[in-house]
């Protein structure tokens, strides 16, 4: 199958994707055969759901938070991929039975050891309020923080979400919040 992948290079880093199937990894071109981020073959990278949760009372400034996913997006496409020396920009669509939504990922060197990535996605059809991101690691990798975890110290293996509110700073003043 590596025969058939696509390839760039973006600053200092080795792009290749699949569009047949949906796959990216990333090498550093200094260490073409370590691969630095690679995501899972025949499973999307990027899918979208709508999910509902539910939180126990805040004690002690923690809280339980319990929730459940109605559904996920399973079939993803890579429709296009443009490439310039520093960015790589790839547009496609996430899709089930009840949602479709086209993004928008970008992966931009920011220095020589540093590539950062923007993913950008809009609802086409139906609605979303999750974005997940899938791929593989290397089982040596370990993932810590998250916020204060008092259950677990490696997350690995673990779906760990990540959700964004408003701390309360400014409290919805303009322009602080």
């Amino acid at each position: 199958d590596d025969e058939l992948l696509s390839e760039a290079v973006v600053g200092s880093f080795t792009l290749r994707w699949d569009h047949r199937m949906p796959f990216i990894s990333v090498a550093h071109v200094s260490e073409p055969s370590r691969t630095l981020f690679r995501t899972i073959r025949r499973w999307p990278f990027i899918s979208v759901g709508l999910a509902s949760e539910t939180s126990d009372p805040i004690r002690d400034g923690n809280s339980q938070l319990y929730e459940y996913v109605w559904y996920e997006t399973s079939r993803q496409t890579i429709n296009s991929v443009r490439v310039s020396p520093d960015r790589l920009t790839m547009h496609g669509e996430v899709f089930g039975l009840i949602t479709k939504a086209h993004y928008t990922l970008v992966f931009h060197a920011e220095s020589e050891h540093q590539l950062s990535f923007d993913l950008n996605v809009t609802a086409t059809r139906g609605t979303f309020n999750r974005v997940f991101l899938n791929y593989w690691r290397d089982e040596r990798e370990s993932f810590h923080g998250f916020g204060e975890q008092f259950t677990y110290w490696n997350l690995n293996g673990l779906r760990v979400p990540v959700l964004v509110s408003e701390q309360g700073v400014g409290r919805g003043l303009q322009p602080i919040t």
